[in-house]
């Protein structure tokens, strides 16, 4: 994760969970705390034997080197996305033209990064080819995913790019592997049977 000052610049990456969240406490609008978006122990449990706890390891691997390489990127782009938002409001003496110019020229430079990093990824994941097959880990569906995460961060202007998989591009992922990407496949099924088992009891 990637965290902004009060003037939106980038603090560094900081390293964390892909499934920490925060939550607001019942009742506040300003105590919140860290939970897992998996569920409990127990449910933590499920999930890692569904993927596997070898398999956790190997990608938890691939994907340090993944941010290891996405960090400086992401940096630039929020630079670049702080300097896009401020041009309109430097005003004054800019005139209109000059101002699209500038946005023009930001633009122009953030598909350039973005280019830059989906080629640096594509080399980096293509010598990790290897690997990646052996976790079931589709290269063409991992980059396709990265492409979609580095997309919506540019549109939408997010602290921090979100790797949430779209169902079209869950298909191109092998059923085994697909409870990585939604922990829920992993634990709603039990979940539910231990609600109509003691449903049942009742």
């Amino acid at each position: 994760m990637i965290t902004l000052d009060i003037s939106h610049r980038p603090l560094g990456a900081v390293w964390t969970c892909r499934h920490l969240e925060s939550r607001l406490m019942p009742n506040t609008d300003y105590r919140w705390y860290g939970v897992c978006v998996i569920g409990d122990a127990e449910a933590r449990r499920r999930w890692s034997q569904s993927v596997g706890p070898g398999r956790l390891y190997e990608i938890s691997q691939v994907r340090q080197e993944v941010s290891a390489l996405s960090g400086p990127y992401i940096q630039r782009l929020m630079e670049l996305k702080t300097a896009q938002q401020a041009a309109p409001e430097r005003g004054g003496s800019v005139s209109v033209a000059d101002a699209q110019q500038r946005a023009r020229a930001i633009s122009h430079q953030i598909n350039g990064v973005v280019d830059e990093f989906m080629t640096d990824m594509a080399h980096l994941l293509q010598e990790r080819k290897a690997v990646l097959d052996q976790l079931h880990l589709p290269l063409r569906a991992c980059l396709q995913l990265i492409r979609i995460a580095i997309d919506r961060f540019v549109q939408q202007g997010l602290t921090e790019p979100e790797w949430e998989v779209p169902d079209e591009v869950l298909t191109l992922f092998p059923d085994d592997i697909r409870s990585y990407f939604r922990p829920s496949r992993a634990i709603e099924p039990a979940d539910r049977q231990s609600r109509e088992t003691g449903g049942g009891t009742a």
